[in-house]
């Protein structure tokens, strides 16, 4: 086979499905190997790894190289090998020394084959987020998922080990983000109520930007009950820095009644898990930021220990504007 004629195959394997492509470079390369019989081993690894950097530099000559398909491409080659009686290991080894030798594993190609995986990680866990929030987690399965983001199972598996392990890995990373938004805020200087403050104006602002994850977390508070509910309040409670402290401290001054702080955290959370849930079932059609004046007025009459002085709060010139980005529902 000619030169033009291997690019055209390669081409053609390369804009195949991913379920097919790996049957397809697996016996292209099997093709370009020599005959077990007459050939020694060392031979047969030799040819192997003359394939592999073809197709390498095919894949980069072409602009359709990127560290997935290299990642498939080695996996394919080691295989090869040891069904034609080569090591694993000693191929593996070899290519690994052929590639620091050649230059090819540098930390440029390193960094885009990290951003690549971030991107093909952020693409799995949007899709799977709109997927559990439009039909449930139960009615969705990790080949729709990959199936919605146009990658093979292959991929999306290589990702994440089950549909369990998406779910946390979303609860994890928004929860991070939230966090993030939290500790923006926190300021020393500022006593408990202004705190409780701020931080419930950025957790109505993040919920207002992720609505879709916040449906998430209601349905599944049904599905998996208890479970599902004190994860979320666990995620919350930790990601609360300096106000447990911020609230004894109040208490010994006595702006606010010596109360347990988690039964405080507890009933507040409690209060305003029921407003989200209200704003849900009307459908998110309005900003959660509007229900806060309420909010705050309810809560803090209901434990500050002198409701005068909670009046300079509620007219929100300490609170301050925090600007987050919005999304519709």
């Amino acid at each position: 086979m000619g030169f033009e004629e291997k690019k055209a195959e390669l081409l053609q394997i390369y804009r195949s499905e991913s379920s097919k492509r790996k049957k397809r470079l697996t016996e292209y390369l099997i093709r370009e190997l020599p005959s077990r019989n007459t050939y020694p081993r060392i031979a047969i690894q030799t040819r192997i790894e003359k394939s592999f950097f073809y197709v390498l530099d095919f894949l980069r000559e072409s602009g359709i190289g990127d560290g997935e398909k290299v990642e498939e491409l080695t996996g394919v080659c080691i295989d090869v090998a040891e069904s034609h009686g080569v090591s694993p290991r000693e191929m593996s080894l070899q290519l690994i020394r052929r590639l620091l030798d050649s230059g090819e594993w540098d930390k440029r190609s390193y960094g885009e084959q990290r951003k690549k995986k971030e991107r093909t990680r952020e693409i799995i866990l949007n899709v799977a987020l709109r997927m559990f929030a439009e039909k449930g987690y139960h009615s969705t399965t990790m080949d729709a998922i990959a199936k919605e983001a146009r990658l093979g199972k292959g991929t999306v598996y290589r990702y994440f080990r089950n549909k369990e392990t998406v779910f946390n890995e979303l609860i994890e990373s928004h929860f991070e983000r939230l966090e993030a938004r939290i500790n923006a805020v926190f300021d020393e200087r500022d006593d408990v109520l202004t705190i409780i403050a701020k931080y419930l104006r950025v957790y109505f602002q993040f919920f207002d930007s992720n609505k879709e994850f916040y449906k998430v977390l209601v349905q599944e508070q049904r599905e998996f009950g208890s479970k599902v509910r004190n994860l979320y309040f666990s995620q919350i409670l930790k990601r609360v820095p300096g106000l447990k402290r911020k609230i004894y401290e109040a208490a010994r001054e006595g702006l606010l009644k010596d109360v347990d702080f988690l039964t405080v955290f507890y009933g507040v959370m409690g209060f305003v898990d029921g407003v989200m849930k209200k704003w849900v079932s009307r459908n998110c059609s309005y900003s959660l930021v509007d229900d806060l004046p309420t909010v705050l007025e309810t809560i803090f009459y209901g434990f500050v220990e002198d409701r005068y002085a909670v009046g300079p709060i509620l007219d929100c010139t300490k609170i301050g504007e925090i600007n987050l980005p919005m999304k519709e529902c």
